[in-house]
């Protein structure tokens, strides 16, 4: 009933409509004028092949990262990916005195709200040995930034833990570690000073090394766990130290016990991850065009290569370049989708796009991957990130309208001729405000794109008007 009433609307709006219009004569001088008799302009399109190389993303930023991140995947095509996590730890009350020849009694790290990501569900439940180290230098908010910032040398070869390392399932969100006795002596040998400035403190104990023993070469999968380093005036409250310790002091002349608490401070923490798939580094690669997630593999896009073609079409066409005006850039990868469909939302992420590794603003001798400025047209008027991710077609697409534009005038500096594709987020606010883009460097993804030699090769499909 409400169908026909839907269409008998539509009905009396169409006569409406002619009834109206037909009262109403037609001059076809309007608009005249307002274009020039010698400026026109016609739409057209052109397709392109797009080489890709596979590259590594190596020194990916990790520092003051979101979430400490420990464990371990093998991967049969990328081999075995490593992470690790340093941080910095601070007295909770920096007032205390620690009272006259105190003696340690018990030393924990304890951790809560523990997830992790699996490379399958069986592995969701692995066991995971738990190691915790102290470090031999301290992290540099400036200078520890790198996902391979931390060397083997940078942290005490033999655990804290008392027995050695302690296993996790995976089962239980949250897990406390017993640490040595001998650390926990160094710590109550904290001066006053020391107690009383956080930085001091932090440049005497230079702070933790959490690692996982990895995954045995032999098996394929293996888990991280990503532990919140939430901030609040810069400490963390799901991981920390407790101290119990026996002292006495003036007022208390037979002693008692007393509890100390330490916090990891959240604005000096690092993720220490190591990749194995630099073999796969190709700058043409015969076979599936890999995307690595964290700082391995990815696809490569040096447009420098695509000059040649875009000359050539344009000679070959006689079009001048400078009166191409780009309407649409639109680079298309198609993916090889995974015989389970329940892997595209644990390896494909939401949002992929173009990015080049530019100058720090902030260090003259350090990088960042940026999001190229087309990125902003898959941003949503409430601050996230609009997927480009097509399952229907099993496919990326790219909209890169206006750096392609500055590429064909040739306005892109050497940095912005190189791009990396990768996983981007949205940058927000404690009040959740966008404040920009960022690659997204904390999780293990895995897709391999159709390359070169196959029918769903890598294209730019690009859509523009000349004016002449």
């Amino acid at each position: 009933m409400e169908i026909r009433k839907f269409v008998r609307s539509i009905l009396v709006i169409s006569l409406l409509s002619f009834v109206i219009t037909s009262c109403v004569e037609t001059d076809g001088s309007t608009g005249s004028g307002l274009i020039p008799d010698d400026y026109y302009i016609s739409l057209h399109k052109a397709e392109f092949d797009v080489p890709v190389q596979m590259k590594m993303s190596d020194n990916i930023r990790t520092n003051a990262s979101a979430y400490a991140i420990i464990g371990s995947v093998n991967d049969p095509d990328f081999g075995m990916t490593e992470s690790a996590a340093a941080f910095s730890f601070i007295p909770a009350n920096n007032s205390l005195s620690y009272g006259d020849n105190p003696i340690p009694k018990s030393l924990s790290l304890f951790i809560t709200g523990i997830s992790s990501h699996a490379y399958s569900d069986r592995d969701n439940f692995i066991h995971q040995n738990i190691y915790v180290h102290s470090l031999n230098s301290g992290i540099d908010s400036l200078e520890t930034v790198y996902n391979n910032s931390i060397k083997a040398g940078d942290y005490d070869s033999a655990p804290l833990n008392i027995g050695g390392g302690n296993v996790f399932f995976g089962s239980n969100p949250d897990i406390s570690i017993n640490l040595s006795l001998d650390y926990a002596r160094e710590l109550l040998a904290a001066t006053e000073d020391e107690r009383e400035d956080r930085y001091t403190f932090m440049k005497r104990y230079n702070g933790l090394y959490l690692r996982t023993d990895p995954v045995l070469s032999s098996y394929i999968g293996g888990r991280l766990c990503y532990i919140p380093m939430t901030q609040s005036l810069g400490f963390s409250s799901s991981m920390g130290l407790s101290l119990t310790y026996w002292h006495v002091d003036s007022d208390i002349p037979d002693g008692k016990d007393s509890t100390l608490f330490y916090y990891a401070y959240s604005l000096t923490n690092v993720n220490n991850i190591t990749h194995s798939s630099a073999s796969l580094e190709s700058d043409n690669p015969v076979g599936p065009i890999f995307l690595e997630g964290i700082a391995g593999i990815k696809p490569y896009i040096d447009f420098s290569e695509i000059k040649g073609s875009v000359d050539t079409w344009a000679a070959s066409n006689q079009i001048d370049l400078s009166k191409v005006i780009v309407v649409k850039a639109e680079l298309l990868l198609h993916y090889d989708a995974p015989d389970d469909y329940s892997d595209l939302p644990r390896f494909y992420p939401e949002t992929i796009f173009l990015n080049t590794l530019q100058k720090d603003r902030d260090s003259e001798d350090k990088y960042r991957y940026i999001p190229i400025e087309d990125i902003l047209i898959y941003s949503d008027p409430s601050g996230g990130v609009i997927s480009n991710l097509n399952r229907s077609k099993e496919l990326y697409s790219f909209n890169i309208s206006s750096h392609f534009q500055r590429f064909i005038k040739g306005e892109l500096t050497e940095d912005d001729l190189r791009a990396w594709v990768m996983p981007n987020m949205i940058l927000s606010d404690n009040n959740g405000q966008a404040m920009g883009f960022a690659i997204e460097n904390m999780i293990f993804h895995k897709i391999a794109f159709f390359g070169a030699n196959d029918v769903k090769k890598p294209k730019l499909i690009l859509t523009y008007a000349l004016s002449r």
